[in-house]
């Protein structure tokens, strides 16, 4: 099971687009440009505060957590970011983690952050038969 969590904040709202189809744009991007493996359908949910706006247009909040959770048994947190820039020209770093009580940890934060989440559905095709599978 893979769940991405996407932050809105960066990308500009266009006239008259909801939260949630902000989101689904952002969603469709990213899997453009980072998800290839279509047999490996994650769920995708984005971080509500990072597709809300001020009246001038503005973002006041964004995720800008980077980590990886692989069998509730290691961490990757690193700097990198799921962008043309930070695939290409940035200089990042990771750190793998084997300890269970720092990944445990993690997951409770990532929990914690559940209740700022919402799914984000019709990214892929057949997403929804995938995951049930």
């Amino acid at each position: 099971n893979v769940q991405v969590s996407l932050d809105c904040s960066q990308e500009k709202r266009l006239p008259d687009e909801s939260e949630q189809q902000l989101a689904t744009r952002v969603a469709r991007e990213f899997c453009r440009m980072c998800w290839h493996d279509s047999s490996l359908v994650p769920e995708l949910k984005y971080y509500r505060p990072s597709a809300q706006r001020t009246a001038n247009g503005k973002s006041l909040y964004s995720m800008h957590a980077k980590c990886i959770v692989v069998d509730q048994e290691v961490a990757l947190v690193g700097s990198a970011n799921f962008s043309k820039r930070g695939r290409m020209r940035n200089l990042e770093a990771g750190a793998i983690i084997r300890d269970t009580h720092f990944v445990h940890s993690l997951m409770a934060t990532w929990m914690d952050a559940e209740r700022e989440l919402e799914v984000i559905s019709g990214v892929f095709v057949h997403q929804d038969e995938h995951r049930n599978q």
